[in-house]
């Protein structure tokens, strides 16, 4: 929908923006040196993923009105790939070019291993990724289990608190509660065992039968599990966790203020203290997020310019709502889950490919040629036949009841 494309647009800019910000590391290391002391370029593009997700899951959910319908869809849209693109990296470490991916999963155990990156909560679970980006789609996975929760308690409207609490929680506490607490005094295995066996439960019941108090209970518990993972097990600390999880509720916050289910004045404010708090916890605490190069002294500064200027891209993207995008932007964004997923292993192969010598604009530029029409064909093969097929069992699964009268606009506060 036009009204949408905007949304696309800024899925499509995000995607590209990590994919440029991992190659030039490597192809233009005097440009990225000099510009990685101020602006993250990466982190950028992810906060902008995310307030993308935050304004379109809890949507989504709504409009459809159904856990069932709301889990195969997700996992038909997020899981195919990410299959795929773990294969891919095993076919490149068998190759020795993926070594690093071999080296990390190597050091952790296969079954439990497997389990995390099947939840796709290995972040939250002190596994390391197979894949360097796949840290983000835990903190998806964190959504979308906390969305299910307010969901089905009726809280779903509270989206403002919720962005606020976890925003305070992050720099409250973030220097406070070391990272992976629970991975490191229960140990690892144990702990993947318990959250696997209880968030199998959870989405079980959650799903088991389109309404009645299991569905509660089942959701409930898994936006339970979500949260003491995110806030006691995250590899990248309590204050970085919380301050992502809260820009996500933030987009959530926007999208209830554009549905007139919010006040503007409540979405601003809530946004302003979201930035606030989250940029002063990047000061506040300690270490940097898992997935980002140790050494960065520099990167609470990066972090913040990175969050203020998503969030006033995705506000000028909000701006151009209902207007027609450029075709090329909003074919990048139909295909910016393979170029997000598919890049790390395309400049893997390049690094290993090309001798060190030749590395430089024409090897980025390369990289792009190369990675936007693999990637449009992985949307074709891989994405579109899983997303149909996921379409046609939630509709078996739980078909749609007639629609019910729109219920009145109404304002609400924090």
């Amino acid at each position: 929908m036009k009204r949408l494309a905007w949304l696309d647009a800024l899925r499509g800019i995000a995607a590209c923006a990590v994919a440029a910000h991992h190659a030039a590391g490597w192809f233009l290391p005097d440009l990225y040196r000099h510009t990685s002391r101020w602006f993250n370029l990466g982190i950028w593009g992810v906060l902008v993923f995310f307030l993308v997700s935050g304004y379109v899951i809890p949507a989504s959910l709504e409009k459809t009105g159904s856990l069932r319908r709301f889990w195969i869809g997700r996992l038909f849209r997020i899981h195919p790939l990410v299959v795929a693109a773990v294969c891919g990296v095993g076919v490149l470490a068998v190759g020795n070019v993926t070594a690093s991916s071999a080296r990390a999963l190597s050091h952790a155990e296969p079954v439990t291993a497997a389990l995390a990156h099947g939840f796709l909560l290995q972040e939250m679970l002190n596994v390391p990724n197979a894949i360097v980006v796949m840290w983000t789609l835990s903190y998806e996975m964190v959504f979308y289990l906390l969305a299910a929760g307010l969901f089905a308690t009726g809280l779903h409207r509270r989206s403002a608190s919720v962005a606020i609490s976890l925003a305070t929680a992050g720099f409250a506490l973030g220097a406070v509660v070391p990272a992976a607490v629970l991975s490191r005094h229960v140990g690892t295995v144990p702990v993947i065992a318990v959250a696997a066996l209880l968030l199998t439960a959870a989405i079980a019941a959650s799903v088991a039968r389109p309404t009645g108090s299991l569905r509660t209970i089942g959701a409930v518990l898994g936006a339970v599990v979500a949260l003491l993972l995110l806030t006691l097990n995250s590899r990248s600390g309590l204050g970085w966790s919380c301050a992502l999880l809260a820009m996500m509720f933030t987009g959530t916050v926007l999208h209830r203020a554009d549905q007139g289910q919010l006040r503007r004045s409540t979405a601003a404010l809530t946004t302003a203290a979201v930035a606030v708090l989250a940029a002063a916890a990047g000061f506040w605490n300690s270490g940097v997020p898992a997935g980002v190069e140790k050494d960065y002294s520099t990167y609470p500064r990066e972090w913040a310019i990175a969050l203020v200027l998503a969030i006033a891209a995705f506000a000028a993207g909000r701006t151009l709502s209902g207007r027609r995008m450029p075709r090329v932007l909003s074919w990048l964004g139909t295909i910016s889950y393979s170029v997000y997923l598919i890049h790390p292993l395309l400049m893997a192969a390049m690094l290993a490919l090309l001798p060190e010598s030749q590395w430089g604009p024409a090897a980025f530029a390369a990289y792009f040629v190369i990675l936007l029409p693999v990637s449009w064909l992985s949307y074709r093969i891989v994405e579109v036949s899983m997303q149909n097929l996921g379409r046609r069992l939630s509709r078996r699964a739980d078909p749609p009841a007639a629609p019910a009268p729109a219920p009145a606009k109404r304002l609400e506060v924090l």
